[in-house]
């Protein structure tokens, strides 16, 4: 078998270079036009698609700076110009397309003045510029609603300044109200991205370039706007004639004028010229054109050392390919074995069969994504089993909670009864400390009950009060079993957040019985209760056993518990995260086995320290 594919793939090999050799010296001529057309066709989607995105990128960051209010109400009443000035600076830090930042009121006047992140409008004597008859703002004016405008793209010169800047493009969007004009936001960017797509080809390859076809103001037409050659560039401003027709002549400048895109010869057919179209004022009188020019030697030279080469290619590759036909067949079929018996494993119900060879290629491609489909096939199963189990302690949450009603309603009664027993005894003997105690244990013992009922609803509905933390904690304490080998200190300060003082009592009395049956039957369990940032904090420590981190990933979970079955149910610290969690607090637990355990409960909401 391994000659017999030795054979074919060689046979095949040499048809392949045979037909591909005919194919290259019969159509060399059509490959060079094509390869080409290719080259430029990417070329300028990647120019084009770089210009149109940072046309976007102006629209997207002039529109943010727009909706402002702090913009709006400034024109309004002349407010909130310091923070507008903030906002500015900010932009001109975080986004370096932009030179300057305007905001200019319906007269023209510049009020809030941003270049370069400098705050002139902030500088001693700084008096307001009129750029009312600025030919950019004339557009601005006309403008009946509120959209915004590019200027022409132009080399920047400002009162003040001596010379000219560096290129740039402006986006001028007017605030109306009823039909009025109440100003103007203004923001220069710079065209140093836009330039850059000149500069992708390297320079034996060719260059590209952008030139500007505007019928509506003919000291615009034909310039260029960006070229490999800085000297080209704004022919109207910098004052000389080196214009798409001076320079690439009457052919080239017809093609502009009259087609969004072409492939032209140049230089006497030694060269290729593309170019493709952007409209960014949405005029057809006013295009830009991105061109680039292919140096056809470097192209066909490229191609010309492929044709001397390709005979000495085309043997190399039939003895390559003699040699590697062996070697692959040889290691083709073993590898096939493996995954086959993997299969068969698989299909059998054995997903934790490891599918091991030496794989390469394909192969190594398709071992992966059977490995990946046992293993994903595996997490399913597992995920199924999860959902069974989750489905069950709904199944017993639900048939508790049937329970708990049931509990509630036959202890109310005797509950109440103590209550009136409390009250006659009060009126027959006086109060006493032990009739106070024995009552608020009972109307605990009611509120409890009643929180039991309330529990499978939304907490958080429930009546709140002010609650003294520290009252609360102590209240339990005075209460709490405790033995006398396990010291219980408490470091408590005055906390105040609004909760449901019964069901926040609860928690408290969840939290000190799980740490003192953790320190049992010796330990220590030390309380603090104090705010940081205006955060009321809760951190209960003990010195018991503690807990590795298998036990820890579901300490939350209903009916989990490390106790034993007389000891714990497994909802008590599952009731206590659904109360914190619906009094808008957190609840995080640290441990370590035999080192103790750190629970600790922040309270956000409505705190008061």
């Amino acid at each position: 078998m391994s000659r017999k594919l030795a054979m074919w793939i060689s046979v095949l090999v040499a048809l392949v270079l045979l037909l591909s050799t005919g194919i290259y010296f019969a159509q060399s001529r059509a490959v060079i036009e094509r390869e080409i057309g290719r080259r430029a066709t990417e070329l300028l989607e990647a120019d084009r698609k770089t210009v149109a995105d940072f046309l976007y990128h102006m629209q997207s960051v002039t529109f943010g700076l727009f909706h402002n209010p702090y913009l709006t109400m400034y024109l309004d009443s002349g407010e909130g110009k310091d923070e507008i000035e903030n906002l500015f600076m900010n932009y001109c830090a975080n986004i370096p397309e932009i030179q300057a930042l305007r905001v200019v009121d319906s007269d023209g006047v510049i009020r809030i003045f941003i270049r370069e992140c400098v705050n002139l409008t902030g500088e001693e004597g700084y008096e307001p510029i009129d750029i009312s008859d600025k030919e950019f703002m004339q557009p601005a004016f006309e403008l009946e609603e509120e959209s915004i405008i590019f200027s022409n793209f132009e080399r920047g010169h400002l009162p003040d300044a001596t010379s000219f800047c560096p290129s740039m493009l402006r986006a001028v969007i007017p605030f109306m109200e009823n039909g009025e004009k109440r100003g103007f936001l203004v923001v220069n960017f710079w065209g140093e991205r836009i330039g850059a797509v000149i500069d992708k080809m390297r320079k034996e390859e060719g260059f590209s370039f952008i030139a500007e076809m505007n019928r509506k103001e003919p000291m615009r037409h034909g310039i260029f706007l960006f070229h490999r050659d800085k000297t080209y560039e704004f022919a109207n401003q910098m004052e000389h004639n080196k214009r798409v027709i001076s320079v690439y002549g009457e052919d080239v400048m017809h093609a502009f004028e009259n087609n969004r895109n072409g492939l032209m010869k140049i230089n006497n057919g030694k060269d290729y010229l593309a170019f493709t179209t952007i409209s960014p004022y949405n005029d057809v009188r006013r295009q830009w054109k991105i061109a680039a020019v292919l140096n056809g030697d470097f192209i066909f030279r490229s191609l010309s050392g492929l044709k001397y080469n390709f005979i000495i290619v085309m043997a190399v590759s039939l003895f390559m390919s003699v040699i590697t036909a062996f070697i692959f067949s040889a290691r083709f079929l073993k590898p096939i074995g493996d995954i086959k018996y993997s299969l068969q494993q698989y299909g059998e119900g054995n997903l934790d069969h490891e599918l091991e060879g030496d794989f390469t290629d394909e192969l190594n491609d398709m071992a992966d994504s059977i490995r990946e489909m046992a293993s994903s096939l595996k997490h399913h199963i597992e995920g199924m089993k999860e959902s069974r189990r989750k489905m069950e302690i709904v199944d017993r949450l639900s048939s508790l909670s049937v329970l708990s009603a049931g509990i509630s309603h036959e202890l109310a009664t005797p509950l109440n009864s103590i209550l009136v027993a409390c009250t006659l005894m009060e009126k027959e003997y006086g109060k006493s400390e032990e009739l106070t105690a024995v009552r608020a244990q009972a109307e605990r013992c009611v509120d409890i009950l009643s929180a039991m009922k309330r529990l499978m609803t939304d907490s958080s509905a429930q009546d709140k009060t002010n609650v003294n933390l520290r009252e609360t904690i102590e209240n339990i304490m005075r209460f709490l079993e405790v033995d006398a080998k396990i010291s219980l200190k408490a470091e408590l300060n005055d906390v105040y957040i609004t909760a449901n003082e019964t069901l926040i009592s609860q928690v408290v009395l969840n939290i000190l019985i799980n740490a003192v049956d953790a320190v049992y039957p010796e330990g220590e369990v030390n309380i603090k209760l104090f705010c940081i940032d205006s955060s009321a904090v809760l951190e209960v420590s003990d010195t018991g056993r503690g807990m590795d981190e298998k036990e820890m990933e579901n300490i939350f979970d209903p009916f989990f518990t490390t106790k034993s079955p007389d000891k714990g149910t497994g909802l008590g610290l599952s009731i206590v995260h659904r109360i914190v969690t619906e009094h808008g607090g957190r609840i995080s637990v640290e441990s370590e086995k035999e080192r103790g355990t750190t629970i600790r409960v922040e309270f956000d909401e409505s705190s008061s320290c």
